[in-house]
């Protein structure tokens, strides 16, 4: 389940996730470096943004990059609250 990432390899300083999800989940911001980055195909609206991140003081800043269609990611990131260490929560910087 890609939601979880790889913990025993982190701290990482990028993250390519190569499916659709809702939110930017919780374990991977925890695994990212300070000032490191995250790529990741969001779904809002019934449509999907590819979405870069930099971790800043604990946070995500998100900017999207255009429009692009992934397939979605399942699993754990399905559940309302999926189970998972806590992490900082991403913030939008949507323009």
């Amino acid at each position: 389940d890609g939601f979880f990432g790889w913990p025993e390899q982190a701290p990482f300083d990028a993250i390519m996730v190569t499916e659709a999800a809702p939110r930017v989940p919780e374990p991977l911001i925890a695994q990212l470096r300070e000032g490191g980055r995250i790529v990741i195909p969001l779904e809002r609206d019934g449509s999907q943004q590819l979405t870069v991140g930099v971790k800043r003081d604990g946070r995500l800043d998100l900017r999207p990059h255009g429009a692009v269609l992934f397939v979605p990611l399942v699993g754990a990131i399905e559940q309302p609250t999926a189970p998972g260490p806590t992490a900082p929560r991403a913030t939008s910087d949507a323009r």
